[in-house]
């Protein structure tokens, strides 16, 4: 019999690597902005956010160290060499934008491609976390016009306001947002 792999055995997190990178979905590219262009991708700090959370570890200094020790994974990861450890720490605290958009392109997918049957139970939003709309905001009055402004490219015209006591004010779209929860059509009787 095959032995089971354990969180931190590097098989493990190869694997774990391989099915995030199959279910990554490319955003859409941001504006350029001036500087120099960063030497690694989001996607690569997106796996090693996957990494430290499977090895519950989030010093800057371990998961250099990690890379350092482990070649396969660091290839893995798509990191040609080591990043610096200020520059770990940097874009790990950065990436909740990414993986909030990383979260809601495949929920849309999800959507897109799971039709239930009409005998099969539905799915439910039960989430009410709103995330934030992609593109620029569209004022209230212009959006109850049905008005995109001149000169605003990429507005997300599904999206809707809401108030957040932690956020505050977002415009965003809960019916893109799903985790899904078996419900039991009303036809259905019994436990």
């Amino acid at each position: 019999m095959g032995t089971k792999p354990t969180p931190t055995d590097p098989d493990a997190l190869l694997s774990l690597v391989q099915r995030v990178k199959e279910n990554y979905q490319e955003p859409p590219p941001p504006p350029p902005k001036r500087g120099k262009k960063r030497d690694f991708t989001s996607l690569s700090f997106l796996l090693l956010a996957a990494v430290a959370v499977t090895l519950r570890t989030f010093s800057d200094s371990e998961l250099r160290k990690l890379l350092e020790k482990e070649e396969r994974l660091r290839r893995a990861l798509g990191f040609e060499r080591v990043p610096h450890r200020t520059c770990i720490g940097r874009r790990l605290s950065g990436l909740v934008l990414e993986a909030e958009q990383q979260i809601a392109l495949l929920s849309q997918q999800l959507v897109e491609e799971v039709k239930p049957e009409a005998d099969q139970p539905k799915g439910s939003a039960i989430d009410g976390r709103i995330y934030k709309a992609q593109g620029p905001k569209w004022h209230k009055s212009d959006r109850q016009k049905g008005l995109v402004p001149e000169g605003v490219r990429n507005v997300d015209t599904d999206s809707k306001w809401s108030k957040s006591g932690y956020r505050g004010w977002v415009q965003g779209n809960l019916s893109r947002r799903y985790r899904w929860r078996l419900r039991r059509s009303p036809a259905r009787t019994g436990p």
